[in-house]
Formats: structure tokens, C-alpha cells, sequence
């Protein structure tokens, strides 16, 4: 894990509704949070295949941006429409810092890319609370609305990473290119 405060100086905020954001929305091609990367695809394939059952050629990560959130502040609830998968990792805090809450779906999500639709993996929750824990990485369905409860400690900042990835189908650079070769192998 890098030296958080240390390399957070160097990072230019912008007022997020309730909490700060940094300005850069690409913070992992930043050689400071590089290293990150490589492990943030790897936990996504995984994510992906293992525990979605999802047929993909690519993991592409959209966004990813720094959250900062000091004593007193909170993060609004959103969804992420643009994406598939969505990411947390927490760089620092305490057990005081704000849970991660995740709200439960109420509309199905269709989806044509999933291999298996065994619906003995869905879970019955209305909220679930993620407390947030140093080095832990947490991944789910960009769909689901979720928010940041009110950090309540004036001891050290809520500090987390976050990024949205999607998935390249057929090996083609885009969503609209099609490769016909996979059509008739």
C-alpha cells in the first residue's frame, strides 16, 4: 500500500456534493496509483467470470478518481449507468470513517451477456453495510444506488479509491465493432 497522505498532497480536489473528488477521473494511469491497475483488472476478471458467469474478451476501466471524506461529511446517493462493474478500495480511515452502503435493486437488470441466470445467487437484503477496512476492495453491479454514511471521525480521513470498468466483447476496440469471424467459428 503507497504512503497515502504522502502521495495524496500532490492531488487537486473538487467539491463532490458531500465529501471531495479528485479532479483527475483517470487516476490510475497516474504512476503513483499504476500499481493499482494491473490488481483492480485482475479482481474485476475475477469478479466477472467466477462470481457473474460472464463471457468477455477484455476488462476495460472507464473512470477511477480518489474520494476524499473528511469529519461530518457523506457521499450522495448514485448508480453508475455507463459501466458494468463498479469499485472501492479503501487507502484509509477508520471504523468511524462512513460504511459503504449498497442499496438493494427493485427492477431486474437484463443483461445479454451473462452466460447463467441461476437465480439461487441472488441475495435478500434491503441495504447492505460495508464497513470500511484499509486495503479491502469491494466490487459490485454498477446498477445498484449506493452512498456513504456520514464519517464520524475527526481523527484521520476517509480516503478511497473508485473506478467503473466495463468489458470489450469479440476483441474489438469498441462497443460497435463486430469481428464476423466469431459469427461463424
Amino acid at each position: 500500500i503507497l504512503n497515502t497522505r504522502e502521495k495524496l498532497s500532490d492531488v487537486e480536489w473538487i467539491k463532490n456534493c458531500y465529501n471531495h473528488t479528485s479532479k483527475n477521473f483517470n487516476i490510475l494511469n497516474h504512476n503513483d496509483f499504476e500499481p493499482y491497475k494491473k490488481v483492480f483488472k485482475n479482481r474485476v476478471n475475477k469478479y466477472l467470470s467466477e462470481t457473474l458467469d460472464y463471457d468477455y474478451d477484455e476488462v476495460i476501466l472507464l473512470q477511477s478518481w480518489i474520494n476524499l471524506t473528511n469529519n461530518g461529511e457523506s457521499h450522495h446517493s448514485h448508480d453508475h449507468k455507463n459501466s458494468l462493474v463498479s469499485g472501492v478500495f479503501f487507502l484509509d480511515g477508520d471504523m468511524n470513517s462512513g460504511d459503504l452502503i449498497l442499496n438493494k435493486p427493485y427492477l431486474s437488470s437484463f443483461s445479454p451477456n451473462k452466460k447463467n441466470t441461476d437465480e439461487s445467487v441472488i441475495r435478500h437484503w434491503d441495504q447492505f453495510y460495508i464497513k470500511p477496512v484499509t486495503g479491502n476492495l469491494w466490487l459490485f453491479p454498477s446498477y445498484l444506488t449506493h452512498l456513504v454514511s456520514p464519517h464520524m471521525s475527526s481523527s484521520v480521513s476517509r480516503v478511497s479509491i473508485s473506478f467503473n470498468a466495463i468489458i470489450n466483447r469479440f476483441g474489438g476496440p469498441g462497443l460497435t465493432q463486430l469481428r464476423i469471424s466469431h459469427l461463424t467459428s
